[in-house]
């Protein structure tokens, strides 16, 4: 493997930089290494992205070279992007993340939307007069907080609930609630899925763990070998720990109460027979990923036995 700024000068432009650390993600297997080496030069110059790939000539900054190499290095080692820069958009907005947290995903924007879409129709005035309805939602599993910030941002008078097993996660999740101004609109609570919530709620929202044993050990390096397992593994199958949270569901839901939940390639069908021997639930769409996988359930409390929708 190559190193930049070794053996051939150092690289003093933009343009020599990004072409030597693309050199060097290629050589290690990166199968995005113009984009993943555009990302970590940016962070490295503190310039944005789009002079990096526009202004080959322009000289970098003090420092940059060795920041630049150090983080390519990192890259090449097969750790993520994400880890390396310590954060990621997620719904147009930047979310810190550490090692040790699970990375957002966009598929998992489509449930973030969703979930929005939901309240905001359900309370109108909160657009007109800052008045309405305050709904209460969970964000179950929530790692870095993508999907609770996301929702408690983007919707007025809405409470956030985000419980964790783990104690790194809520702190980043706390810190990204900081970050984008709702931490008064938000409780961080540790425990197991809705454990730690002791009263019925809104909404839940969960993307939990949904690998199953046999399918860990395909993941792709990046994902299997710097990833949290326990953010990973849902258990034997995948699902095991969402069938758990559809048990919880119907005590922890108002009537008429919204459960949506982020599942896996080939799941869904499984998931849905589950909810239709769950008294109470029903599930009323499903989602779909930009791949065609059908990615999000959309479920509701309804106090009677479920058709669901296939």
């Amino acid at each position: 493997m190559g190193e930049i700024g070794k053996g051939g000068g150092e690289a003093g432009t933009v343009g020599e930089a990004l072409k030597e650390g693309v050199r060097i993600l290629g050589e290690a297997g990166v199968k995005e290494a113009l984009r993943d080496a555009g990302l970590l030069l940016s962070e490295a110059a503190s310039l944005p992205l789009y002079v990096i790939l526009t202004e080959r000539n322009l000289a970098l900054p003090a420092g940059a070279l060795a920041r630049f190499r150090n983080a390519i290095l990192r890259r090449a080692a097969g750790e993520p992007v994400q880890y390396i820069t310590g954060k990621k958009e997620f719904m147009s907005l930047t979310f810190k993340i550490r090692p040790g947290v699970l990375v957002p995903r966009p598929e998992t924007e489509i449930l973030a939307e969703e979930a929005i879409s939901i309240l905001r129709e359900r309370q109108p005035r909160v657009f007109t007069d800052g008045a309405g309805a305050e709904f209460t939602v969970v964000d179950v599993g929530t790692g870095s907080g993508a999907i609770g910030v996301s929702v408690a941002y983007y919707v007025p008078n809405v409470k956030v609930i985000a419980t964790d097993l783990d104690h790194l996660a809520l702190e980043v999740a706390r810190e990204n609630a900081v970050l984008h101004r709702v931490l008064e609109r938000m409780t961080f609570l540790r425990g197991d899925l809705l454990d730690p919530v002791s009263s019925p709620v809104d909404m839940i929202l969960a993307n939990l763990p949904y690998i199953g044993e046999e399918e860990m050990n395909h993941l792709v390096r990046e994902v299997r070998d710097f990833e949290p397992k326990t953010a990973l593994l849902g258990g034997r199958t995948g699902v095991e720990l969402i069938e758990r949270l559809i048990d919880q569901a119907p005590s922890r839901l108002v009537q008429g109460g919204w459960l949506l939940l982020e599942v896996g390639r080939g799941q869904a069908s499984r998931i849905c027979s589950y909810v239709r021997g769950t008294n109470g639930l029903e599930v009323v769409r499903l989602l779909k990923d930009l791949t065609g996988i059908d990615r999000v359930l959309v479920i509701r409390k309804t106090g009677r036995g479920a058709d669901v929708v296939e």
